[in-house]
């Protein structure tokens, strides 16, 4: 069936055009958005009237396209990322991510229409052109610039490490010395076992001596 363009549609046609889409398509979905009017080919005063009312929404809608491409040409849009040697990308940035942040600025973009011959893989200030609407495009700033909020490791951290190697090896300093001392008490206890039974020997010895 034929329908007139209320709006654009991507890969079907710009505002005012009468276009030739399945029935479904055009009761389901385009008319009931107010993307296009059913175009009766047997009145052409519907026809007429129907193009009238395009023509009025085809240049109130170019008037606020132009409008807001005034206001956003000032818009700067600022991407961290992560990088890693030689201040490579990991992964890269997308019309997507610079849709998601224009949305975060009030600025209710379509991906779709962020023009980006390929995803930005560098550092650096990208000039990257938003087509709002036929013939209407407006210049934005985008920033791509290394994430700098992952934590740094701290001076104090080495510190306590060192504190506790050295912690370490003060307690395994002290446990040796204490097994050592062990060990001499032992020897000593050795030591002072043996002289007490040659003691008690000699004591044997003599009392057989007065006996005989």
């Amino acid at each position: 069936m034929q329908v007139i363009l209320q709006k654009d549609v991507p890969k079907l046609g710009t505002v005012g055009e009468v276009v030739n889409v399945k029935p479904g398509y055009a009761r389901n979905y385009l008319i009931p958005r107010g993307m296009a009017l059913m175009a009766d080919a047997g009145s052409v005063r519907s026809i007429e009237h129907a193009k009238r009312l395009t023509e009025h929404a085809k240049r109130k809608a170019r008037a606020e396209a132009e409008a807001l491409a005034e206001r956003m040409k000032d818009v700067n849009v600022t991407l961290p990322v992560r990088v890693g040697e030689n201040d490579r990308l990991y992964g890269s940035v997308t019309a997507r991510d610079i849709a998601k942040d224009l949305a975060l600025q009030g600025w209710p973009v379509e991906a779709k229409r962020i023009v980006l011959e390929s995803p930005i893989k560098t550092l650096g200030v990208f000039q990257v052109p938003v087509t709002l609407s036929v013939g209407v495009v407006a210049e934005i700033k985008v920033w791509v610039v290394q994430d700098r909020s992952a934590p740094e490791p701290s001076e104090n951290e080495g510190s306590d490490e060192e504190g506790s190697e050295s912690g370490a090896t003060d307690a395994t300093v002290a446990a040796t010395a204490e097994a050592d001392s062990e060990s001499g008490d032992a020897g000593a206890f050795t030591e002072a076992s043996g002289d007490e039974a040659a003691e008690a020997e000699n004591a044997s010895d003599v009392s057989d001596t007065v006996v005989e």
